[in-house]
C-alpha cells in the first residue's frame, strides 16, 4: 500500500507499452479479471468518492469487469455527476464529491462504521456497507479555494479519519485483510492528492494549482498516516513520481495503464486474503502474495515436514553403516535412506521457498534482450566445455590410439541435446518471453526435440533388446514421475501442473504399447511401419475427439479425486502429436541401416562422396521448408496461429539438426560436458524451476531479499538462486535414480532379506519365501525349537511363549510385506498409498 516501483517505466530502453508491471516490495501483485472480481465480491459494492482522479480509478476497475461496456458508458457519462456500473452482480459506484463533504459520503461512512465497529456482526452480514471505499480529492481545493486552502482541506479530511480507526475494545485484526489468514473485511482507504505534471497544466490551472498547495495537503495526510494510522495509499504517488510519460496531456490525469495498476493495488488489498484461502475456487497458482498469508499446512504437509526434518535424519544417523542398518530389518539400505532424505529435503525447500514468506517473490520483466543475453552466455559456456565423447582406445596390433566412432544420436549427444534445450526453456520462462513470437517458436521446437528423442531412444531399446518386462516399464515410469507425484502433495498443485513429465510418460506408454503388440513380428519393416501408422491414428482420435479424454478424467475425478484440466491436457498432447512417431521411424531406420551396414557394399556406399553431399543438402532443404511455413505464411500473426501449424512442420528442423549433428566424425565424437550434465537432470530442473528458481508457480521470480542496497542486486540474486537451483536439481536427480532402483529392483531387499528367515527356492526368476516362522531359542531350555502360530513352547512357559510367538509373527509378516521383491505387489502398495492420500487430502 505504501511502497513499490515500476519494472517497466516509460523510458525508451523499456517496452513500448510501459507501466504494466508494478512491483510492491517482495511480493506478487495480481492483475484481476472479470471472473476473479466476481468471485471476490459476490454481489457486493465498491464505492469511489472524490474528484476526477478517483473517477479514473473507478473506470479502470469497471474495465476489468467489462472493458467494452465501460468504454461505451464513458462515452455518454456526464463529467460532474454520480455514476454506477454493474456486471455479474458486482456493483461499482462513483460519488462526485471533490470537496469531500457530501451527504452521500457521510452515509457510506456511517454504514462502514456500523459494519466494522460492531464485533457481534457475522462475517457475511455487511449491513449495507460497501466492500471497498476509496476516498480522495484535493485538486479542487487548490483550484477553487483561494483562502485558507489547507485549513478547509484539513477540516474535510478530519471528518473522515475517525471512521478508519476502530474502537479500542474491538479487535484491530478485524480491519486488516491479511492478518491470521482470514477472509477480507470491508476496507476504507484514502488516496493521496494527485501530484500533477505542472509543465503540462494550462495557464489558468497553473496559476492556482501550485506545488506549494499540493505538497502541504499531502504532508498533512502523511502526518495522519504516521501518527493516527490513517490508511492512505501512498503507492499512488510513487506511481507518478518523476514519470512524465505517466500523465495525459492535461497534466492532471494519468494514462490508462497507470490507472489500471492503481485499481489493482486496491483489489489486491481487498481480495488476496480470500484467494489464498481458496475462496471462489482460485487455488493455485499462488501468484498473489501481497497482503495475504499462505494457507496453513494440512496433515499431509505437516507429516512431510516433521518426517523430513526430524524423523528421517534420525534414521539416517542410526543407520550410518550397513551393519547398523541390518539390526533394523524394516529399514532400507543406508544409501536408499540418504537418497530419500535428499529427495524429501528438496521437497521441503520447495515448500518454504514458494509457500511461505521466507523468501521474497518479484515480478518478471518481459524482455527479449535478457533472453538473448542469457542464451548467449549459456552457448559460450557450452562451447568452452566441449570434450571428446569417449576415451582413446588402442588399435589392435599397434601402439597407436584411436577414438571410437560414436553411433547416430549417441547417449552423449542426446544428453547434450537435452541440456541446451533445457537451458533455452529455463531462460524462456525466466525472461517471461512467451508473448514474443520468434522466441515462442524456438521454445516449441525445443520441447518437440525432447519428444523426438523420447520416440527415438525408447524405440531403439525395445526393438534391439525385446525387453518388454513390467520391471522395465515400471522403472522408466517411476524415474520420470517420482518427483512429479510427490511434489503436488506438499505444494497443493496437481500432477498435470508439471506437464513435462506427464507428457513424456504418456508418450512412453504409447511407444511401449505400439512396440509390444505383435513384437514377434517387429523384424518386418512393413509390419512395424503399419503399427506405427495405426498407433498415430488411434492416439490422435483418442486425444482430439471430444469424449474419450473427458470420460477418463471423469473416472479419475470420482474414483481418486484427481481434478485435472482436460482442455489443458488435450492442448499439451495435441501440440506435438506427430514428432514422437517421426522419432520412432528414425529409430527403425537407424537400426535397419546399422544391421545392413555390416555388409561391405552398404559400408562403401555410405562412405561415397555423393552420400556425404546428400547428408549436407538434406538438412538445409528441411530448414528452408520450415522457414517457408513458419514465416512466409501470412496467417501466422501470434503463437495461437503457429500452434495450428506446429505439429506438421516441427520435424523439419529437428531432423535437419539430427542429420547435421552426425554428418561428420568430429561432430559425432565431441560434445559439451556442461550441456550433457544438465541433460542428465533435465526433468528435475524443469519441475523444480516452478518453485525454487521462479516463484508463484512460475508467475514470478524467487528473490533472497539480500541485495536491495547493492548495485546490480538483481543479477547477484540471480547468480545465487541459480547456483542453488542447479545443485539441488543435480542431487535430486541422483537421489531419484537410487530410489527408483530401490523401489523397482530392490537390491537392498535381496541382500538382507535371507537373514533370519527360512527362504524358499527361486521360481521363474522371482524369489519366493516359504510361509514359515523364524527359528528362535526358548528361554527355559537351551534347545532351539520351531514355533508356530497356535503351538505351545517347551515346559511350563507355554503361555508366555504363545504371546512372544504372536509378536514375532506379526513382525515377520510386516517385514515380509515391506521387503517384498515382487514388483506387482510393490506397485499395488504404492498405488493404494497414493489413492489414500488423494481421497483424504484437501
Amino acid at each position: 500500500m505504501n511502497q513499490g516501483q515500476w519494472l517497466d517505466p516509460g523510458h525508451a530502453r523499456y517496452s513500448r507499452r510501459p507501466y504494466q508491471i508494478w512491483q510492491p516490495p517482495g511480493c506478487l501483485m495480481h492483475e484481476y479479471k472479470e471472473r476473479e472480481l466476481t468471485a471476490c465480491f459476490q454481489s457486493k459494492r465498491l464505492v469511489f468518492i472524490g474528484d476526477s482522479t478517483i473517477r479514473q480509478i473507478f473506470w479502470a476497475t469497471a474495465k476489468k469487469l467489462d472493458e467494452d461496456g465501460a468504454n461505451d458508458d464513458m462515452g455518454v457519462a456526464r463529467k460532474h455527476s454520480d455514476l454506477t456500473f454493474t456486471r455479474n452482480g458486482v456493483g461499482l459506484e462513483f460519488i462526485w464529491d471533490p470537496y469531500l463533504n457530501s451527504s452521500r459520503l457521510h452515509e457510506e461512512l456511517k454504514a462502514y462504521q456500523n459494519t466494522t465497529h460492531v464485533p457481534t456482526k457475522k462475517d457475511g452480514d455487511r449491513g449495507g456497507s460497501a466492500s471497498l471505499i476509496l476516498v480522495g480529492g484535493g485538486l479542487w481545493f487548490a483550484r477553487h479555494v483561494h483562502v485558507n486552502t489547507l485549513k478547509v482541506f484539513r477540516d474535510s479530511v478530519d471528518r473522515i479519519i475517525p471512521y478508519m480507526n476502530p474502537p479500542v475494545e474491538a479487535p484491530t485484526a478485524a480491519s486488516r485483510p491479511f492478518v491470521q489468514n482470514r477472509a477480507s473485511e470491508n476496507l476504507l482507504l484514502m488516496a493521496p492528492v494527485q501530484v500533477p505534471q505542472y509543465d503540462f497544466l494550462s495557464p489558468s490551472r497553473s496559476e492556482t494549482i501550485t506545488a506549494e498547495k499540493v505538497d502541504a495537503m499531502n504532508d498533512y495526510l502523511r502526518h495522519l498516516s504516521t501518527f493516527q494510522e490513517a490508511d492512505v495509499v501512498w503507492s499512488f504517488s510513487l506511481m507518478t513520481w518523476k514519470q512524465r510519460v505517466a500523465y495525459e496531456q492535461s497534466g492532471l490525469h494519468v494514462v490508462d495503464n497507470v490507472a489500471g495498476r492503481k485499481a489493482d493495488v486496491l483489489l489486491n488489498l481487498r481480495c488476496n486474503a480470500e484467494a489464498a484461502l481458496g475462496i471462489g475456487g482460485q487455488g493455485y497458482p499462488y501468484d498473489r502474495t501481497c497482503c495475504s498469508n499462505y494457507r496453513r499446512p494440512g496433515w499431509v504437509q505437516w507429516t512431510g515436514l516433521i518426517g523430513t526434518l526430524m524423523i528421517l535424519p534420525f534414521l539416517v544417523w542410526i543407520t550410518r553403516t550397513e551393519a547398523d542398518r541390518k539390526r533394523i530389518r524394516l529399514l532400507p539400505s543406508s544409501r536408499a535412506l540418504r537418497a530419500l532424505l535428499v529427495f524429501l529435503l528438496a521437497i521441503v525447500y520447495c515448500f518454504y521457498a514458494d509457500r511461505t514468506h521466507v523468501f521474497e517473490k518479484v515480478h518478471k520483466r518481459r524482455s527479449a534482450k535478457e533472453f538473448v543475453i542469457l542464451s548467449g552466455v549459456s552457448l559460450l559456456l557450452g562451447l568452452l566445455s566441449v570434450r571428446r565423447s569417449a576415451s582413446l582406445m588402442p588399435i589392435s596390433g599397434s601402439r597407436e590410439l584411436k577414438a571410437p566412432d560414436q553411433p547416430f544420436l549417441s547417449r552423449y549427444q542426446t544428453d547434450e541435446w537435452k541440456g541446451w534445450m533445457q537451458f533455452g526453456i529455463l531462460i524462456y520462462h525466466y525472461a517471461g518471453a512467451s508473448k514474443i513470437l520468434w522466441i515462442y517458436i524456438v521454445v516449441r521446437l525445443l520441447v518437440a526435440s525432447y519428444l523426438f528423442m523420447t520416440g527415438f531412444g525408447h524405440t531403439v531399446y525395445f526393438y534391439s533388446t525385446g525387453d518388454y518386462s513390467l520391471r522395465r516399464v515400471t522403472g522408466v515410469l517411476i524415474r520420470l514421475n517420482l518427483l512429479n507425484c510427490v511434489l503436488p502433495y506438499m505444494m497443493r498443485t496437481d500432477y498435470l501442473f508439471y506437464y513435462f513429465a506427464p507428457l513424456v510418460s504418456f508418450w512412453f506408454i504409447v511407444i511401449y504399447l505400439t512396440m509390444r503388440v505383435g513384437h514377434n513380428r517387429n523384424g518386418s519393416l512393413r509390419f512395424i511401419c503399419s503399427k506405427i501408422a495405426i498407433s498415430a491414428v488411434l492416439t490422435t482420435a483418442f486425444t482430439r475427439t471430444p469424449g474419450p479424454l473427458e470420460a477418463v478424467f471423469t473416472i479419475t475425478r470420482y474414483a481418486c479425486r484427481l481434478h485435472w484440466d482436460v482442455k489443458e491436457w488435450r492442448f499439451r498432447v495435441s501440440l506435438d502429436m506427430l514428432i514422437v512417431y517421426v522419432g520412432m521411424l528414425a529409430a527403425i531406420l537407424f537400426v535397419k541401416i546399422s544391421t545392413f551396414s555390416r555388409s561391405r557394399r552398404i559400408d562403401s556406399m555410405m562412405k561415397h562422396q555423393y552420400f556425404y553431399y546428400i547428408k549436407l543438402i538434406l538438412p538445409f532443404v528441411s530448414l528452408v521448408v520450415f522457414y517457408i511455413f513458419a514465416t512466409a505464411c501470412s496467417t501466422i500473426t501470434d503463437k495461437y496461429d503457429y500452434n495450428w501449424f506446429h505439429p506438421y512442420i516441427s520435424f523439419f528442423p529437428i531432423v535437419a539438426f539430427a542429420i547435421l549433428r552426425n554428418s561428420h566424425r568430429h561432430l559425432r565424437n565431441f560434445h559439451s560436458s556442461i550441456f550433457a550434465w544438465l541433460g542428465r537432470c533435465s526433468l528435475e530442473t524443469f519441475t523444480l524451476q516452478f518453485h525454487i528458481w521462479m516463484a508463484g508457480d512460475t508467475n514470478g521470480l524467487l528473490s533472497l531479499g539480500m541485495f536491495h542496497g547493492w548495485r546490480n542486486g538483481k543479477w547477484y540474486n540471480f547468480l545465487v538462486v541459480t547456483a542453488v537451483f542447479f545443485y539441488i536439481s543435480w542431487r535430486v536427480a541422483r537421489a531419484t535414480e537410487v530410489l527408483t532402483q530401490w523401489i523397482v529392483r530392490s537390491e537392498e531387499g535381496r541382500s538382507g532379506g535371507q537373514e533370519g528367515l527360512l527362504m524358499g527356492k527361486r521360481d521363474q526368476g522371482e524369489q519366493k519365501e516359504k510361509l514359515e516362522l523364524p527359528l528362535r531359542k526358548s528361554h527355559d531350555s537351551g534347545r532351539q525349537i520351531l514355533t508356530t502360530t497356535g503351538g505351545l513352547g517347551h515346559g511350563d512357559t507355554g503361555k508366555w511363549e504363545i504371546r512372544r510367538i504372536s509378536v514375532t509373527h506379526w513382525k515377520w509378516l510386516l517385514t515380509r510385506v515391506w521387503r517384498c521383491e515382487n514388483i506387482t505387489t510393490r506397485l499395488g502398495v504404492l498405488t493404494v498409498a497414493m489413492w489414500f492420500l488423494n481421497v483424504t487430502y484437501t
